[in-house]
């Protein structure tokens, strides 16, 4: 009696994990097709409402971090994985785009595409002392160190999605 109750015991074990292991599978193969999309990379974004990309600096004027949708062109692209992008925002600034919780990649040829993002952009103002250790580091002649006088923006943007829309 013993016995058969162990077989039974160890009968509904090897069940109930093999139930387990087609339900992940299962799981797992809707994630995988869920975005067949060749223009969306990451979750979809609704198109309506986005902000032009120039508009960057002056939504962030009086803030650190927002949480926007934003529509640009693409100047740059991680040429070894496609793990990241730059997108115009204007007088020769660009805010750098990461992919949140790095959950995906664009194509690496994506660079004069426009797009449209979703996330939360922060901007961080870097002072005029570091800026000219900066060039100084990366050997810039003084006279062009000496023309640094005021601080300078950079953008960043952590994205849930692109979508290629041009």
């Amino acid at each position: 009696m013993k016995k058969i109750i162990a077989i039974i015991i160890t009968l509904s074990i090897l069940a109930s994990c093999e139930n387990r292991s087609n339900t992940t599978n299962k799981e797992t193969n809707s994630e995988q097709t869920e975005n067949t999309n060749p223009d969306v990379f990451g979750k979809e974004i609704d198109l309506a409402d986005a902000t032009d990309s120039y508009e960057l600096p002056s939504l962030m004027k009086s803030n650190d971090k927002i949480i926007t949708k934003l529509t640009g062109t693409v100047t740059d692209v991680c040429q070894y994985s496609g793990c990241w992008l730059e997108i115009d925002i204007g007088n020769d600034n660009t805010v750098h785009v990461t992919f949140k919780d790095d959950a995906f990649v664009v194509p690496k040829e994506l660079a004069g595409k426009r797009v449209i993002i979703e996330g939360t952009a922060y901007k961080e103002v870097i002072p005029v002392e570091m800026l000219k250790k900066m060039a100084q580091d990366e050997g810039y002649p003084q006279s062009e160190i000496d023309t640094i006088v005021s601080p300078k923006a950079e953008y960043s943007f952590e994205t849930i999605g692109v979508v290629i829309i041009e």
